[in-house]
């Protein structure tokens, strides 16, 4: 068991130093990994920087997996209506999922943005 434990440490350390982090409000980060740890990238990115809006997804297949956190909008809501008609999200005001499939991505982010526009009052 130890060993997986660091082989997804070591993963988890990784792309959270890849995060490049730009002063803007709103980020989305792909992430490539064989391994379920979106949320966990998340979590440990959103901890360093808990004024922003994130996105961590990443491509299993033909679904993407998205992990979102946000403290400006409510994210579960966010997820939950960008996802409608192309997949399903929801989840909680600071945290939240979505799944959506590859062809869907640019149309379920482009909502995202909208949406997160919207909420924070900025159309």
């Amino acid at each position: 068991h130890v060993g997986i434990v660091k082989r997804l440490e070591s993963e988890v350390s990784k792309w959270v130093e890849q995060f490049n982090y730009k002063g803007k409000t709103i980020h989305i980060f792909e992430i490539d990994t064989p391994y379920s740890i979106t949320s966990i990238v998340a979590n440990r990115i959103f901890d360093m920087h808990p004024d922003i809006t994130l996105l961590v997804y990443c491509v299993k297949g033909k679904i993407v997996k998205f992990s979102g956190r946000s403290r400006e909008v409510d994210i579960g809501r966010v997820f939950r209506e960008a996802s409608e008609g192309i997949g399903s999200g929801g989840g909680h005001e600071v945290a939240a999922g979505a799944r959506v499939s590859v062809e869907h991505v640019d149309l379920f982010l482009e909502r995202v943005v909208k949406i997160y526009k919207k909420l924070k009052g900025k159309e």
